[in-house]
C-alpha cells in the first residue's frame, strides 16, 4: 500500500503511466477545477492505493477509521441497515475508487483499490456497484 500526501507525491503518481491506468485516474482528480485555485492542492487529498495483497485492516489502519463498519454508527456491513462510509464509489475497468471526506473544509481521502481482491472490501464495492448507493 502506498501513501501520496504530498504535491510532488501526487503529481508523480498522475504523470507515472501504469498499464492499470492509475495514473489516468489520478490525473483527472487532480487537475479538476477545485484544485486549480490552490497552490497546495495536497492540503486537500490524499490518496491511497492499495496492491492486490493489502487486507482491509491494513486499509483501516491507513486511514484510521474502519471500512467495513459504517464509521458513525458502528454497524457492520452484514446488517440490515448498514451505508456505507465513503462518500462516492466508483468502478473503472481496474480499478475501484472510494472518497471519504473528512472534514469540512472538503479535505478527503481516495483510495484506489485494484478490483478482482477476494475480501471483504472488494465484496462490499461490488455488492454497491451493483446495487447503488443508498444515499
Amino acid at each position: 500500500m502506498q501513501t501520496y500526501r504530498d504535491h510532488d507525491a501526487l503529481n508523480r503518481l498522475a504523470s507515472t503511466e501504469n498499464v492499470l491506468g492509475l495514473h489516468t485516474l489520478v490525473a483527472e482528480r487532480v487537475s479538476e477545477e477545485a484544485f486549480t485555485e490552490i497552490d497546495d492542492w495536497a492540503s486537500l487529498l490524499h490518496v491511497v492505493v492499495m496492491d492486490r495483497d493489502d487486507t482491509p485492516q491494513a486499509l483501516e489502519q491507513q486511514l484510521g477509521f474502519t471500512v467495513l463498519h459504517n464509521r458513525w454508527n458502528g454497524l457492520a456491513n452484514d446488517h440490515p441497515d448498514f451505508t456505507p462510509s465513503w462518500d462516492a464509489l466508483e468502478v473503472y475497468e481496474y480499478w475501484y475508487v472510494l472518497t471519504f471526506i473528512l472534514s469540512d473544509d472538503g479535505f478527503g481521502i481516495v483510495v484506489f483499490m485494484p478490483r478482482g481482491i477476494p475480501h471483504a472490501l472488494a465484496l462490499l464495492c461490488d455488492r454497491y456497484a451493483h446495487e447503488g448507493h443508498p444515499r
